[in-house]
């Protein structure tokens, strides 16, 4: 596999457009008052997709959400293609749509940032905290600011990513991994840019979750939670893993990229 070059993970613009132009909503959403929200609820979600799009960061932006089974936002906002980096000037702006098919590379990445909400609403840690709580080592060549909230955020200034994550032979060996992300330097102020994090920030979050350098947060009845409260309820019930497998558990949350890949 090759080596991620440090100017490929580093932000590049697109041209942004008017969000009401560029929106476009299913006709399968259904009146959220129907399964307990208000249309301020959907709203003040979809704003924020709106800000996101404005960062100029994604040319395009899909997103559907179902509660109690039922489709309540199911929307997309800017360009399939058209307005890429990769697309010649003038070339012709086709529109997202809510059935406008995207390769889904990082999708665990959402399990494992919904298994540190978890542990925050459980008081076991709080997302403003340093990961150097959790991992010591992480603080050296100027981490220690570094915050959960950061890498959460891919704002951690660590875009880059070290060969040894991304050598398939080391996946059994995380602790190979956490020491070759404890030894990178960021690129920027931590905080204060907005880099995607492809490989580094899921073994960060998920060395916070199993390290021993902290607590080992997911506990056996953890691993139940994840299993009824994220598999059942987002994925397919053919992912969800079975008891005893904490070893697929942890590659799912350690390779949100390679994982989807594979």
């Amino acid at each position: 596999m090759q080596r991620p070059r440090l100017r490929d993970l580093l932000p590049v613009s697109v041209r942004t457009f008017d969000p009401e132009e560029v929106t476009t909503r299913s006709h399968r959403e259904i009146d959220p008052r129907g399964v307990g929200l208000s249309t301020q609820d959907v709203d003040a979600i979809w704003s924020s997709v709106v800000t996101f799009y404005k960062s100029g960061l994604h040319p395009a932006i899909a997103l559907c959400i179902r509660r109690r089974g039922e489709i309540i936002l199911d929307r997309a906002i800017g360009h399939a293609r058209g307005n890429s980096p990769d697309d010649p000037e003038g070339a012709p702006l086709v529109r997202a749509t809510p059935d406008t098919l995207f390769n889904f590379f990082s999708g665990s990445k959402s399990v494992t940032a919904m298994l540190i909400h978890l542990l925050q609403e459980e008081e076991q840690l709080h997302v403003d905290e340093p990961v150097a709580t959790f991992i010591p080592e992480f603080a050296k060549r100027r981490k220690h600011n570094i915050t959960i909230r950061d890498v959460l955020t891919h704002r951690a200034g660590i875009p880059a990513t070290p060969e040894e994550a991304i050598n398939l032979d080391l996946l059994s060996k995380p602790e190979a991994i956490v020491r070759a992300f404890c030894e990178l330097e960021p690129t920027h102020r931590p905080g204060s840019v907005q880099a995607y994090q492809a490989v580094t920030s899921g073994f960060i979050l998920g060395e916070i979750m199993f390290s021993k350098h902290g607590c080992r947060f997911l506990t056996d009845e953890q691993g139940r939670l994840m299993r009824q409260q994220i598999c059942r309820q987002s994925l397919s019930t053919e992912f969800i893993p079975s008891e005893g497998s904490s070893s697929a558990i942890l590659a799912i949350l350690h390779w949100g990229l390679l994982w989807t890949i594979l």
